[in-house]
C-alpha cells in the first residue's frame, strides 16, 4: 500500500514538473455539429432494472484487455482524442463479437497521424475537432495497431515535436511482414454512434445502462493542476481550480461505484501512465460537473460485419530475426 502511494505521487509530481502540455488537446462535440456525423442517436433505454451499485468494464468483458489498459497518450502533444477513441472503439468490437480469438486492436497511432482535417491549425499544435475524428473513423476507417508491434499500424515509440509539426507525417502502408491486408483493406470502420448529454443526475442510469450494455464510453473534461497531483479515491473538485490550457482531454469511462462515504463514483481511465492514479485510472464524482465532465458521453459503434482473420499479426520469427539489421530496424519504426 505504502508503494503504491508512493508511485503515486511521484507520478503527480512528474507530471507537475514537466508541465502538463497544453499544446494539442480537444474541442469536445457539440449538439450543433451532429448533424455533421451519420447516424448518430441519443442514449436512451426504458428499462432501468439491474443496474448493479458496482461496475467494472474489465471485470466483466475480462476476455477484453483492452477495456482496462490505460490508453497511450502521443508526446509532445496531448493526442487523448485519437488514442482514447481508438481504444474505446477497440473495447465495443471485442464486446460485440464476443470472440476471445480476435484481440485486436484500432490504431491510434493511424488516425492521429492520417486525419489531416481533424487538427484545429497545424497538427497537434492548436489541438483538434473530436466531431472531425468521428467523421473520419466513419467515412475513411481506422487500420489495425497494438504496442506490441501487431497489426497494420504499430503504436510506434512517440514522434519528435519536428515530426507532429510536419506537414505530412502519415505513413499510407502497413509495416513490413504485416501480410493479412493492403492499407486501404485493413481499415476498419465506425459506423454509427450514440451520445448523451448533460449525463449528471437522473441521467446517468441512462449511461450506465449504456456501458453495461455495450461498453465503455468518451467523455471530454478540462485538466486541473489538481487532477495532475491525483493519487487515489474519488477526486474531489475544489471550488476554484486552476485550469491548465483552453481546451479540453479525453478519457474513457468504464464503471461506477460508490466510495466507503456514501460517495458515488465514475470509474475513468486515463492516458497518463500507469504510475499516475489508481494505476492510470480514476474515480470522478457522478453528481459533479467540475472541470467540465459530464457534458457529454459519446458511444462509437464499429461497424458490425468486419471481417478479421484469426491470431495476432505478432512479426514472425524471421522478421524478428532481421531485427538486428539496423537497415532493417530503421525502416520497421518507420511504419
Amino acid at each position: 500500500m505504502l508503494m503504491i502511494l508512493v508511485s503515486g505521487i511521484l507520478a503527480a509530481l512528474f507530471l507537475n514538473v514537466r508541465s502538463f502540455n497544453t499544446a494539442g488537446g480537444v474541442i469536445c462535440l457539440k449538439e450543433h455539429q451532429l448533424n455533421e456525423l451519420a447516424n448518430a442517436t441519443p442514449i436512451s433505454f426504458s428499462d432501468f432494472r439491474n443496474i448493479p451499485e458496482y461496475f467494472d468494464g474489465g471485470r466483466e468483458w475480462k476476455h477484453c484487455p483492452s477495456i482496462a489498459r490505460v490508453a497511450r497518450n502521443l508526446e509532445p502533444c496531448d493526442a487523448s482524442w485519437a488514442y482514447v477513441l481508438a481504444e474505446t472503439l477497440t473495447d465495443r468490437w471485442c464486446i460485440m463479437t464476443k470472440d476471445e480469438k480476435k484481440k485486436f486492436q484500432f490504431s491510434g497511432n493511424d488516425l492521429f497521424e492520417c486525419c489531416p482535417d481533424c487538427f484545429i491549425g497545424r497538427y497537434c499544435n492548436s489541438g483538434a475537432h473530436l466531431v472531425k475524428a468521428l467523421r473520419y473513423l466513419q467515412k475513411t476507417g481506422v487500420t489495425t495497431g497494438a504496442e506490441n508491434r501487431t497489426g497494420c499500424k504499430p503504436i510506434m515509440p512517440a514522434l519528435s515535436k519536428k515530426d507532429v509539426l510536419a506537414k505530412e507525417f502519415c505513413h499510407r502502408f502497413c509495416r513490413i511482414c504485416y501480410k493479412r491486408a493492403s492499407y486501404k483493406n485493413d481499415k476498419k470502420f465506425m459506423t454509427s454512434l450514440k451520445y448523451l448529454f448533460n449525463f449528471v443526475g437522473s441521467s446517468a442510469d441512462n449511461l450506465k445502462k449504456e456501458i453495461m450494455t455495450n461498453g465503455p464510453v468518451i467523455t471530454c473534461m478540462k485538466v486541473s493542476e489538481k487532477l495532475l497531483r491525483y493519487v487515489n479515491g474519488v477526486y474531489v473538485p475544489a471550488e476554484n481550480e486552476t485550469i491548465i490550457g483552453n481546451l479540453e482531454h479525453c478519457v474513457k469511462i468504464m464503471g461506477w461505484g460508490v466510495e466507503l462515504n456514501d460517495v458515488p463514483f465514475w470509474w475513468v481511465v486515463n492516458s497518463w501512465g500507469l504510475l499516475w492514479g489508481e494505476d492510470g485510472k480514476f474515480k470522478f464524482p457522478q453528481n459533479s460537473t467540475k472541470l467540465g465532465f459530464g457534458g457529454v458521453a459519446i458511444a462509437p459503434m464499429p461497424k458490425p460485419d468486419m471481417d478479421w482473420p484469426d491470431g495476432d499479426g505478432v512479426l514472425s520469427s524471421e522478421c524478428n530475426n532481421l531485427l538486428s539489421i539496423p537497415q532493417f530496424k530503421k525502416a520497421l519504426a518507420q511504419t
